[in-house]
């Protein structure tokens, strides 16, 4: 059930960042949103916890459930902003935060219409966008450095499928 979780994700996402370019700005650009986003949810507390841990808390269980090992990767690295976070050694400022935030939504555009030539994914499902983005950069590194490459065949198939029938 997971497995077909975690494909049908990735499907989904890749069917709408398929070329090379768009996946680089969005290998750049989503880790950099979300790390924008985690530091201004880091300033809303209540005792030592911040919103940004409860909702890296939330990606990390919901990667868990797709992939075991991949999502223990990402909460590992989650888990690692949220601490640097607490610890004061983000030095990135709310304005740099919010600066970071917008361009790289910006950039995104500009891969999805220069690049893609596709409307981003969040237009048809945007909780399912912003749920996907940052594992989905994990995958490409993953499949990247050869690891799983069975579901990377498999995960391309579809999309190729999937873009053949003009989705």
């Amino acid at each position: 059930m997971a497995r077909e979780g975690l494909v049908r994700d990735l499907v989904f996402y890749k069917t709408y960042h398929n070329n090379s370019a768009n996946v680089a700005i969005h290998a750049v650009f989503v880790p950099g949103i979300l790390l924008a986003t985690l530091r201004l949810l880091h300033e809303v507390r209540a005792g030592g916890v911040s919103v940004a841990d409860g909702v890296a808390a939330a990606y990390t269980a919901y990667y868990v459930r797709l992939h075991a090992g991949a999502g223990a990767v990402a909460g590992a690295v989650l888990a690692g902003v949220c601490w640097a976070l607490h610890a004061g050694a983000v030095p990135l400022s709310a304005g740099q935060a919010v600066a970071l935030f917008c361009a790289g939504w910006g950039f995104q555009f500009v891969g999805h219409g220069v690049f893609e030539g596709r409307r981003p994914a969040l237009v048809d499902n945007l909780g399912g966008a912003l749920a996907t983005a940052p594992f989905f950069v994990l995958w490409e590194l993953l499949f990247a450095l050869g690891l799983y490459p069975a579901l990377h065949a498999q995960v391309q198939a579809a999309v190729d499928a999937e873009l053949a029938r003009g989705k």
